[in-house]
């Protein structure tokens, strides 16, 4: 059985992250004492998206579909509101607040902010019913936003781990440690300490296709909850090998297992 093997350091070379413009946006719920501060909000639904790291800092019924109504920035008819933060992410100055009316949602608005810590949001809300009750909504979670520091996550220790794969062309999956970059997503009132745990198989069965999930990386910190996950994917391919390599490989892992 394949085992999970936990290290705390840093990966690269032929196992990476994921890297792409816009990661999958991340519902974590916020640490107990981070919940207590947000301010009242009428809202019926809302999100707060930090585009730095695409997380959701703080949500509520967020992933409802609504009626746009009269929001301008997509062709669709029916949005979630972490859409509508993709939507117009590139499309809207600093504290500009684009309203909008549906019949079924009433008033919303939408609101991109950079902080005072270079943090930019994007907030995103519906159910009132009146411009200035949006406006006075987005002030006081701009105010909250304002809290919030990106601080680089990546260490320095060097790490070199080798993987066994069987079955493959290639009987070795290298991972080497490097100092890249990765900025996690703080309350600048609570302790920086981010704690990075990496999991990932300690065996590898061919073939291995490039951009394979093969194991995640876990920020641990006292803003949320739970972990801030990053997959970790295989860089290079491995065919899978010819009968007799197979039939080898399997004789190998009988008589020593997977080390």
């Amino acid at each position: 059985m394949i085992k999970l093997f936990f290290v705390i350091c840093s990966l690269s070379n032929f196992c990476s992250f994921a890297n792409s413009e816009k990661l999958a946006i991340s519902h974590l719920p916020l640490s107990r004492g981070l919940s207590k501060t947000f301010p009242n909000v009428k809202a019926t639904c809302f999100v707060i998206v930090n585009a730095n790291t695409w997380l959701v800092v703080h949500e509520k019924n967020s992933m409802k579909k609504i009626h746009k109504g009269t929001f301008s920035y997509s062709d669709r008819e029916q949005l979630t509101l972490c859409e509508m933060c993709s939507a117009f992410a590139d499309s809207v100055e600093n504290n500009e607040i684009n309203f909008f009316r549906s019949e079924m949602s009433g008033v919303g608005g939408a609101c991109m902010y950079i902080n005072k810590h270079s943090c930019k949001f994007f907030i995103v809300l519906y159910g009132l019913s009146f411009e200035d009750e949006v406006a006075k909504d987005i002030a006081a979670i701009c105010k909250w936003c304002d809290r919030f520091v990106v601080t680089k996550a990546s260490g320095k220790s060097k790490c070199v781990a080798e993987i066994p794969v069987f079955y493959g062309t290639k009987h070795r999956f290298q991972i080497i440690s490097n100092e890249k970059a990765d900025y996690i997503l703080l309350w600048k009132d609570q302790t920086k300490q981010i704690r990075k745990v990496y999991r990932y198989r300690t065996a590898l069965a061919a073939p291995v296709q490039k951009n394979m999930e093969i194991g995640t990386i876990d920020y641990i910190t006292d803003t949320f909850q739970n972990p801030i996950t990053k997959p970790i994917v295989a860089c290079i391919d491995i065919p899978r090998a010819g009968v007799w390599q197979n039939i080898k490989d399997s004789i190998t892992y009988l008589i020593f297992g997977s080390s």
